[in-house]
């Protein structure tokens, strides 16, 4: 018996020794996680972990599982969970496209944004292809961010606890700030305006 089971506090047998018929199982390891409420899957290294059709399988009992639960909040709050677990994964695979070499990075060549970029003449001084600068007016009116831990069966530690705020009206850019942008902003002293700064800042 190999160390890793050995070490585990729970060990479930999904097969024999042959892989086909155990780690390259799909509908084994899938009803073996369903049994037991696993809370997630490693596919390991190799085998399932390329393989799309076990992803699928994954989602697809993620998805019975909670077409399952009565109407109301907790359900709503496991899909609000899944969904933002994915989000921080995508968060965090841009962080890692980030730190790749510039020499190792090319432009995309998807052109269906084509129709919201604009030439450099539209913005003079500044590099072609930059979003169009598009402002969104948001009204006045009261935010409220996080919840207490008594309104929510499950939580991430920065949601705690609720906090209200009155907001002003004000506008944002409907785009993100690009690094050219962003360079106009240093070089025309941007962090050396006081205009743009609050002492608490």
């Amino acid at each position: 018996m190999s160390r890793h089971v050995l070490e585990a506090d729970e060990a479930y047998r999904i097969g024999p020794g042959e892989p086909a018929e155990s780690y390259l199982n799909i509908q084994r390891i899938v009803a073996v996680a369903k049994k037991t409420g696993a809370e997630g899957v490693h596919p390991g290294y190799g085998f399932l972990a390329e393989n799309p059709e076990f992803a699928r399988a994954c989602d697809e009992a993620v998805i019975t599982a909670m077409s399952s639960l009565p109407p109301g909040p907790v359900a709503l709050e496991g899909l609000y969970t899944a969904l933002e677990h994915e989000a921080m994964h995508q968060e965090t695979l841009l962080y890692m496209w980030h730190r790749l070499p510039l020499e190792d990075k090319r432009r995309p060549v998807d052109e269906v944004r084509r129709a919201n970029l604009t030439g450099s003449a539209e913005r003079p001084g500044s590099a072609p292809g930059l979003p169009r600068q598009e402002w969104v007016e948001i009204p006045g009116g009261r935010a409220t961010l996080g919840v207490n831990r008594d309104e929510l069966v499950f939580g991430w530690d920065n949601e705690f606890p609720r906090h209200v705020a009155d907001v002003g009206a004000f506008a944002i850019d409907r785009f993100n700030v690009t690094n050219a942008q962003f360079m106009e902003f240093v070089e025309a002293g941007g962090y050396r305006d006081r205009r743009w700064w609050r002492e608490e800042d």
